[in-house]
């Protein structure tokens, strides 16, 4: 049977009576039919309504051949034919009359100000989409755009209803077309925008409070804006507000000359990294000079150049940039462990004309420490669980050069 809509009459009514038609089983949860309902279901851009059916909680909202449908999280008590007593969430519909009266106010001021049309609409949690269709949108003609609707805003112009037959909607002039009903709900905005929706909408524009643009992006040819309405624009000034000077007070100095201390802090930033850089290069050379190489004899010819070392806590890029830097002199092999303290990292690099695997020359080392890893082009580089085994692995590299033959 077809739904009596209570929103259309009056989208403040919360609290309402009704009586059951059916509940059914519907996957996890149970599908409730009743006569009359003040739930708004999903459509238009704009999400279903949540609330309660006799104190069980509404997951959704949905309408199927004229019936509305309320996803319930549990059965009910009452039996078909019963009297049962609804009650919508009102700080999520009010939130949602001001999101979709500010999305009417947006459209409209895009099209009187730039001659842009509305694509599409997304309702969302924490802000509203609109999608235009205009490949680029200066920031200028943004900020007109919002002036604009917060102006109309300011005007608290009354926002209407009313059904009108298919055959008499000539009449009107609509910022869309309307879809193909028998009747077709329209929304006013007086003196400022008449289109087709069946969503719910506050009583007057001053009730909108606010419309900020919050974000701008290219999608499928089109410029997409995220706006933050209503009270939604409230809580983002606040938080914007509040960041701002808790950041002012912290660099000490005022809101309007954060830019400027950013900037300053952000080119020390660049010159400090810049040192950085210039430091480490310079430790990697000095712990290089420093650390003792050994002549390891081969089967035959001439002898490696072995620098075996643990090293204490040293992250896998001084690992590798010391490594590298071990490793330029020919016939060298360098095997550097880090004990990381819940693990090793491991490093074996081969220098020029060693002739080797690196592959090949750690594998049968990898049980003393319980490692892993991978390489190539004379680099081997993984990690092991067994810290006590880092000196055996040391050690049993040393020991497998003697096998390899020199040149």
């Amino acid at each position: 049977m077809e739904t009596l809509r209570l929103y259309y009459d009056d989208p403040r009514t919360t609290d309402f009576e009704a009586i059951l038609v059916a509940c059914e089983k519907v996957g996890e949860g149970w599908e409730v039919e009743l006569d009359r309902s003040a739930f708004y279901p999903e459509g238009g851009g704009q999400p279903a309504d949540r609330g309660w059916i006799d104190g069980v909680p509404v997951r959704d909202v949905t309408v199927r051949d004229g019936s509305v449908r309320h996803l319930v999280a549990s059965r009910l008590a009452a039996a078909p034919g019963a009297r049962v007593q609804g009650r919508v969430d009102w700080e999520r519909r009010y939130d949602y009359m001001q999101q979709h009266t500010g999305q009417h106010l947006i459209s409209a001021a895009f099209l009187g100000r730039l001659g842009l049309e509305t694509v599409s609409v997304h309702l969302g949690e924490s802000h509203t989409a609109v999608e235009l269709d205009t490949p680029e949108l200066s920031e200028g003609d943004l900020a007109a755009v919002e002036e604009r609707a917060n102006a109309v805003i300011g005007e608290n112009r009354p926002v209407s209803s009313l059904f009108v037959a298919r055959e008499k909607i000539a009449r009107y002039r609509l910022r869309k077309a309307p879809p193909d009903l028998p009747f077709v709900r329209l929304v006013e905005i007086a003196d400022f925008d008449l289109c087709a929706c069946g969503g719910t909408h506050v009583a007057g524009t001053g009730e909108i409070g606010l419309v900020h643009a919050c974000g701008m992006e290219l999608i499928r040819g089109n410029v997409r804006v995220q706006w933050k309405i209503g009270r939604r624009a409230y809580r983002d000034y606040r938080e914007a507000s509040s960041l701002a000077a808790a950041l002012a007070r912290e660099l000490g100095g005022r809101p309007a000359e954060l830019l400027e201390r950013v900037r300053d802090l952000l080119g020390a930033l660049k010159d400090s990294r810049a040192l950085s850089v210039r430091l480490e290069r310079r430790v990697v050379e000095l712990t290089a000079a420093a650390l003792p190489v050994e002549r390891v004899p081969a089967a035959s010819g001439s002898p490696f150049q072995f620098v075996g070392r643990i090293l204490a806590g040293e992250s896998d890029a001084f690992v590798r940039a010391l490594s590298q830097e071990l490793a330029s002199e020919p016939r060298r092999v360098v095997c550097l462990v880090s004990d990381a303290g819940d693990r090793l990292r491991l490093s074996v690099v081969l220098g020029p004309d060693c002739g080797l695997d690196a592959a090949a020359l750690v594998a049968p080392l990898l049980p003393l420490v319980d490692g892993r890893g991978g390489g190539r082009d004379g680099r081997w580089q993984g990690s092991g669980a067994r810290r006590e085994g880092a000196g055996a692995f040391i050690e049993g590299m040393r020991n497998a050069l003697h096998s390899f033959p020199g040149r």
